[in-house]
């Protein structure tokens, strides 16, 4: 019983170790449960050359090599696939999934439209010509154009062994599904009460039957003239409104109004004195875990040299928005680095905003951003769709030099 006990302390070594040879985690369980028969049926003498760990991962490499006859394996399942290659094809897809919005939200509005009706709604050329009044031989151009811009914009963001990776392991058709998920994470779920109030609308009054091309594009044109003219009367009306009500406000309050800052560089400089650590991270590794685990996010956490990493918080940014924030170098230095993304700043465009000028500047990921706001300094850097806002009273552009990302 003793020598069963020391073997079963491995268990969970060799589980992991069977997952990666075995299809699916059922195999792996089987192939567990093989290894340890055999373990079990051998000899003492057998295990003294290697450690019990050891000993161990040999039966079950042997027990692989000789599944088709130690293993029933059903009929249909490839014993050639591993989950060295699921893992494989998982990390594609999420590097994919990590850069794709990056690069679908840079092409021009036209593209980024013609990909969705394509390639996500699967509409034909001719379908989509329809759509956007175009003819066939454009939407065509047009596609291919959006097409390799938007690889090219996804390979300018990967390493050389992420584009392999990308290569070798993304499933035939990718972009369709790819954008689709993109899109489903940005976009908001359809309102529950939609459809039955769609369902219970009245026919518009005006409405006429389709006209010939020209006319239809005429009376459009007229149609759109005339709703432009009611909105801006509409907005007008609600400017002076919005305006009245304001200054009765501040003549019955007496002052006006505060108007929240929204600019991310002066919110991360007004915060970082604010940002209390609540896990003492040990390295890069085990903050971004943290953060992981709390928040969901995958980052990549710099190290900046001669600054060790201290610790990881999270800080309410503007209202309801949380974000990271690392503390590195010492109390009499100390630098605070905060994670924001791409996807962020468009989900709370009210509350959190950035310079077009900045995001040009660091659309180039071997680029900074910096700003001297007197009392402290702010360097801005983006890392895949991770963008870096570090505030130090030191010297920002000398921090710059520092930053190294793991290769």
């Amino acid at each position: 019983m003793e020598h069963r006990e020391a073997l079963l302390e491995h268990l969970d070594r060799l589980y992991a170790f069977a997952q990666v040879l075995t299809p699916d985690p059922e195999h792996a369980a089987r192939l567990v449960e093989a290894t340890y028969r055999r373990a079990y049926a051998a000899p003492r003498a057998a295990q003294q050359r290697l450690e019990t760990r050891p000993w161990l991962f040999q039966i079950m490499w042997d027990l692989h090599q000789e599944q088709p006859q130690v293993l029933v394996v059903e009929e249909g399942v490839p014993t050639t696939s591993t989950l060295l290659e699921t893992y494989s094809q998982q990390q594609a897809e999420h590097i994919l999934n990590h850069t794709l919005p990056t690069a679908y939200a840079s092409l021009p509005g036209d593209l980024q439209l013609l990909l969705l009706l394509c390639e996500v709604e699967k509409l034909p050329l001719t379908e989509a010509g329809t759509v956007l009044r175009l003819d066939e031989e454009t939407v065509r151009e047009r596609l291919t154009l959006a097409r390799n811009q938007l690889r090219d914009g996804i390979r300018t963001a990967l390493t050389e062994d992420e584009r392999r990776l990308l290569a070798q392991h993304l499933p035939d058709p990718w972009l369709g599904p790819a954008l689709r998920r993109t899109l489903d994470t940005t976009l908001s779920p359809t309102p529950t009460t939609l459809q039955p109030t769609v369902a219970l609308l009245e026919p518009a009054k005006d409405a006429q039957p389709l006209a010939s091309n020209d006319e239809a594009e005429e009376e459009a044109l007229r149609a759109a003239q005339a709703q432009l003219g009611q909105r801006l009367r509409r907005v007008l009306a609600t400017m002076l409104l919005i305006i009245g009500a304001g200054a009765l406000g501040m003549w019955i309050d007496g002052r006006p109004k505060p108007i929240p800052e929204v600019n991310v560089i002066a919110l991360s400089a007004a915060r970082a004195h604010d940002v209390e650590v609540e896990f003492q991270a040990g390295s890069a590794e085990q903050a971004e875990n943290y953060v992981r685990d709390r928040l969901g996010w995958q980052l990549t956490v710099p190290e900046i040299t001669a600054a060790p990493l201290v610790g990881v918080g999270f800080v309410e940014i503007a209202p309801e928005v949380i974000i990271p924030a690392f503390r590195y170098g010492s109390p009499d230095e100390p630098i605070t680095l905060y994670t924001y993304t791409y996807r962020l700043l468009s989900r709370y465009a009210d509350r959190l905003s950035l310079a077009p000028d900045i995001l040009a500047q660091i659309e180039d990921d071997a680029q900074f951003d910096l700003h001297d706001l007197g009392e402290a300094q702010v360097l801005l850097w983006r890392n895949r769709d991770d963008i870096f806002v570090a505030v130090t009273q030191a010297n920002a552009e000398a921090l710059r030099d520092r930053i190294r990302f793991p290769s």
